[in-house]
């Protein structure tokens, strides 16, 4: 779940890009392992460039606290969307 925030929160990630993302990769998880140029082949290369130059460390820790707090971010792959 916390990959889920960490690339909801990316400025340019909508639902549209997201669900390709998603469709693509197979998860978020994943999508955060895709090189630069499989990124370019789906979204913009300047969301692919903010997708790579992520901080995944503090991103994921960042997330991790808010559902340590109960705070849920689904998406569509999620029973609950």
């Amino acid at each position: 779940m916390e990959y889920v925030f960490t690339l909801s929160s990316i400025q340019g990630i909508g639902v549209v890009y997201y669900k390709r993302l998603v469709s693509r990769f197979g998860t978020a998880r994943k999508v955060f392992e895709a090189s630069f140029q499989e990124l370019k082949e789906i979204v913009p290369e300047k969301i692919a460039t903010q997708i790579k130059s992520v901080n995944l460390e503090l991103s994921l820790k960042t997330a991790s606290a808010f559902i340590e707090k109960g705070i849920k971010c689904i998406d569509f792959t999620f029973k609950e969307y």
